[in-house]
């Protein structure tokens, strides 16, 4: 017992049996556990070899262990056998066996990390059977391996598979074993050839029957041309290294002595001929810039195809693919920034260009286009608390619909009115943006349109500034005054976060606001009004916000202008026939009164016209009922003009008058 006793009974006592019986019984179990293991279960049950490495652990172990079999006065199996036998003496050394064993195992992530070389498998590198070849697969894109095939020989040197039909490939095997074919994506494999010292092997790119392969020694090649069942020679000095068939014609071998294209006679098949018919595009589709549309042919005998298309008939061609699985019959394309209407594809045998396929007919590449109007949106100055509308005109003058996905501010700030929408090619569409300010302080922010045009995103500045609550009163007149025609008189009111206001005036409750000044500086706090010749106890004075139109203030009661008696017996009643008073004062400076009658109710224009004919003003164009009404003309509104003769013409339905006025500053 013990496999030291026989070790030691061989060298002091030139005994081997024991040394014999040890290493049959080694031979014994690798002869059974080697195959074994090389399959990885038994019974159904996983099972596997465990190979420690030579490093620091496995030296220091040992080194314990001849110490302590030296102090016990065996090894394990020695003990045990002399415990059996009824010696007290290696009880001890029996505990502390079973002592270091347990400690060792409990430690054993400490030592097992300790350095050494890598782990060495002979089952691993030799097969089950010293010297025989083994073939894993993965049906998982390589994560993990299952063994599928040991060959007679020591080595697989080349494992290769056609490139029209996946499923069948080809192994040669080093030493013995030949030449193996899987047809089922090996999963299962066969011998073909039981030549000796196989090493590189090819299958045609352009038919998968057409098949090479050469030998380490032997300087002989072999081809067939009928899948493997049989195979002509033809002499090759060297030993092989590889094997490339380009086509089903074209061969090359790497050998001992270089590389060799080989120049020999053979039939060439013809039973699997080339064929390739482009089915999509192949003429009048339309197909949008961005969107992913398929390209579809049916080929025949082809390993890998060249995609590629131009944008018109004397066009050069571009590159979609240089290479992509013939059998696949299909291409994910992202259609590119080129609008036309007389685009074609083509499509060929990525290895030589020939066979090709062209689009039968003319298809066509849409493109969107995008231009906002105006380029920014400026909402000037908002109350916090309110808040101010703009609108953003979106033009498509491409030549596909423009899909607009998404819109969105970079502030919560600024609300648009809609997120995704379509304008039709060739029209525009509009978008509200609202500006509400959370905060007194300026706004910069951008929105930004997501869409299907080349240039998406479109990205519009926003402005804007938060200010304190607008507010406006009017101070004068405020109710009980009373002004005389003619004269002038002070309008006057406050004004907060206001810019510029819009005053007007009116005689009755029942009748319209007559616009005295259409802008005029906020912050100036009064105007200078030329009362006009509208007698009334029920006048009232009104301003508005220009900007927003929203924040209006008028007379809290009524005040009364005092007209001429003349005048004022004039104005009883509905005029008969269109009336034109001369205006008053004049000659005037700035502004004047025009006092006017209208005899049924209908659309009223009244304009201002230099001497040359050109219109400069326009005081009123709106629908008014049948009575009387007077306008102001204000000429700070227009800027600085000159001094000199000017004429307002009134025109109500198909009637008009005119009259001169003077201004003289």
């Amino acid at each position: 017992f013990g496999f030291t006793a026989a070790w030691r009974r061989f060298i002091v006592e030139r005994r081997s049996a024991g040394l014999r019986a040890q290493l049959v019984m080694l031979a014994a179990t690798s002869l059974v556990f080697f195959p074994l293991i090389a399959k990885g279960q038994i019974f159904g049950n996983p099972i596997g070899g465990f190979v420690f490495p030579i490093g620091w652990a496995l030296i220091l172990g040992a080194f314990l262990f001849g110490i302590g079999m030296q102090i016990g006065g065996g090894c394990g199996s020695g003990t045990l056998f002399t415990v059996g036998g009824g010696s007290l003496r290696m009880v001890l050394t029996l505990a502390f066996f079973i002592l270091g064993s347990t400690l060792a195992t409990a430690w054993s992530g400490v030592w097992l990390a300790w350095p050494a070389f890598a782990p060495v498998s002979i089952i691993d590198k030799l097969g089950p059977v010293a010297g025989l070849g083994v073939m894993h697969r993965s049906d998982d894109g390589g994560r993990t391996f299952r063994q599928m095939y040991t060959v007679q020989g020591s080595e697989i040197p080349t494992i290769t598979h056609s490139s029209l039909d996946n499923t069948i490939g080809y192994a040669t095997a080093w030493g013995t074993g030949g030449v193996m074919k899987t047809s089922d994506m090996g999963r299962a494999w066969t011998q073909v050839t039981a030549t000796g010292s196989t090493w590189g092997v090819d299958v045609a790119k352009d038919d998968p029957n057409v098949i090479m392969y050469g030998v380490y020694g032997g300087a002989t090649s072999y081809l067939s041309s009928t899948a493997g069942t049989s195979f002509i020679t033809t002499p090759l000095n060297g030993s092989n290294y590889a094997i490339y068939a380009y086509d089903r014609g074209t061969f090359f071998a790497q050998q001992s002595g270089g590389i060799f294209k080989y120049n020999f006679t053979y039939t060439v098949p013809t039973n699997n001929t080339q064929a390739i018919n482009l089915i999509a595009p192949n003429g009048g589709e339309n197909w949008s810039y961005g969107s992913v549309r398929n390209i579809t042919w049916a080929a025949t005998g082809i390993a890998n195809v060249r995609i590629e298309y131009q944008t018109s008939p004397t066009g050069s061609w571009q590159m979609i693919s240089a290479s992509t699985p013939g059998n696949t019959g299909s291409y994910a394309w992202s259609v590119p920034n080129a609008p036309t209407s007389q685009a074609r594809a083509r499509i060929s045998d990525a290895s030589d260009s020939s066979p090709l396929d062209v689009s039968d007919n003319p298809f066509s590449i849409t493109v969107a286009s995008i231009a906002a109007q105006p380029s920014l949106l400026n909402f000037g100055s908002v109350a916090v608390g309110l808040s101010r509308t703009e609108v953003l005109t979106l033009e498509n003058s491409g030549t596909a619909a423009l899909v607009i996905t998404s819109v969105s501010s970079s502030s919560g700030s600024f609300i648009v009115g809609r997120s995704s929408f379509t304008v039709p090619v060739g029209q525009s569409d509009t978008l509200s943006v609202r500006f509400s300010p959370a905060a007194t302080q300026p706004y910069n922010e951008q929105l930004s349109l997501a869409c299907n045009a080349p240039t998406t995103p479109l990205v519009v500045p926003l402005s804007g500034s938060g200010v304190t609550a607008i507010a406006l009163a009017v101070t004068a007149p405020n109710g009980a005054e009373v002004w005389n025609a003619g004269t002038v008189r002070n309008i006057e009111w406050t004004a907060v976060g206001v810019a510029n206001i819009e005053i007007s005036y009116k005689t009755s409750p029942s009748s319209g606001w007559i616009r005295v000044a259409q802008r005029v500086n906020a912050a100036q706090g009064s105007f200078a009004w030329t009362v006009p010749n509208t007698p009334s106890t029920e006048a009232r004075v009104r301003i508005l916000d220009r900007t927003t139109g929203t924040v209006i203030d008028s007379s809290d009661n009524f005040f009364t202008i005092q007209g001429t008696s003349d005048v004022a017996e004039r104005r009883v009643g509905v005029p008969t026939t269109l009336e034109l008073e001369q205006n008053y004062p004049n000659p005037f400076n700035p502004s004047t009164v025009i006092n006017y009658g209208v005899p049924a109710g209908g659309n009223v224009t009244l304009k201002v016209y230099n001497m040359i004919g050109q219109e400069i003003a326009t005081l009123l164009s709106q629908y008014q009922s049948a009575g009387r009404y007077s306008v102001s003309f204000d000429t700070k509104e227009l800027g600085n003009i000159s001094s000199g003769l000017y004429f307002y013409r009134l025109t109500a339905g198909e009637f008009s008058a005119m009259k001169k006025m003077t201004l003289l500053k």
